[in-house]
């Protein structure tokens, strides 16, 4: 039986292997399905193709659930799970300030410098769901006329 990768630990290698490499290659809607009324949606596109997009379902200004979907490599992954990792379970806020690229980079022991650029696209994704969510606690009449 072959031994799955763990796609997580590529901070700890120069490079993803060629499995991990396969995996992160296909479309992934990791932990949740999409989320059927997100109260914020952020996507992030980097310029070598790579792409995730974070749904957040808030209640009583808590980040309660979180789904994403990555289209990229292996690092683009990491990112994106550490992204969400950052914001589950914290207040709007204090996601908005987690939810950094230096932060993901830290959570991850810090990523190859040629792929940084990971960390701000799953920064970029998940400050643009926190930002639609804050519309939606600040004018919640815009909520009816959202469009995902």
């Amino acid at each position: 039986m072959a031994k799955k990768a763990n796609i997580a630990d590529v901070s700890q290698v120069g490079r993803p292997s060629e499995e991990q490499q396969a995996e992160s290659r296909r479309e992934i809607n990791a932990g949740t399905e999409s989320l059927r009324y997100p109260d914020g949606v952020g996507k992030g596109v980097s310029d070598c193709g790579d792409a995730i997009e974070i749904q957040i379902a808030v209640e009583r200004n808590i980040i309660k659930h979180v789904s994403y979907k990555v289209d990229g490599c292996a690092y683009t992954l990491v990112s994106a799970q550490a992204a969400v990792a950052l914001i589950r379970g914290k207040s709007l806020q204090e996601a908005k300030k987690a939810a950094k690229p230096e932060n993901i980079d830290n959570a991850l022991g810090g990523l190859p410098e040629h792929n940084k650029h990971c960390t701000e696209i799953a920064a970029k994704a998940a400050l643009e769901a926190i930002r639609h969510a804050l519309v939606g606690v600040r004018d919640p009449w815009k909520k009816l006329y959202r469009k995902w």
